[in-house]
């Protein structure tokens, strides 16, 4: 039987800058749900390529694309 791996985490997207990572990959390294990552491909403000039935970030485009805010937990400041 054959052995599933799996990369490891993501730590700098640097590293490697011609790699692909998946939606999972870059969602968990940024700290998001994979659905706003999704969002962001499917809004064309991530660039992204389907390579094998699923979406994959070049971490060149990653890093170019940023993150466009942190997340905030808590709550939110009255005036």
């Amino acid at each position: 039987m054959r052995e599933l791996t799996f990369m490891p985490a993501i730590k700098d997207l640097t590293t490697h800058p011609e790699t692909y990572v998946t939606v999972a990959e870059l969602a968990a390294h940024w700290g998001y749900a994979e659905r706003t990552v999704r969002y962001w491909i499917e809004k064309k403000t991530l660039r992204a390529s389907r390579i094998g039935g699923s979406w994959r970030v070049r971490t060149v485009d990653a890093i170019a694309f940023g993150r466009p805010y942190e997340p905030t937990f808590g709550p939110v400041a009255s005036a």
